[in-house]
């Protein structure tokens, strides 16, 4: 009788058993395996296209506070939060000078 996990894994469309995972192993560490393991990306999967760049920023503990409890209330990282503040506010900063230029 074949063992099903807590919460089955579908490969394939087909639902992978504990005993399935066994036998792949024996055959892996008995070096007859006949798997692929696909390729193996190291690390986090990037966010964006372009690499980011670390910025560090210094605020008071109050301002981190605030931006902590905005984080955790819109289901984000601090980091994240941050990440779409400072593009807003770069985005509302361009708009803002487009209609400046455009009255001068």
């Amino acid at each position: 009788m074949k063992k099903k996990t807590d919460n089955p894994i579908v490969i394939n469309g087909v639902e992978v058993t504990d005993e399935m995972f066994d036998e792949w192993a024996r055959e892996y560490e008995e070096g007859n395996w006949q798997g692929s393991l696909g390729t193996v990306v190291l690390g986090r999967p990037r966010l964006y296209e372009e690499p980011l760049v670390s910025v560090t920023v210094r605020m008071t503990k109050g301002q981190i506070g605030a931006v902590e409890t905005m984080a955790k209330l819109k289901g984000q990282t601090r980091s994240e939060y941050l990440r779409e503040a400072a593009v807003h506010a770069v985005v509302l900063d361009g708009i803002a000078q487009s209609q400046s230029a455009d009255k001068g």
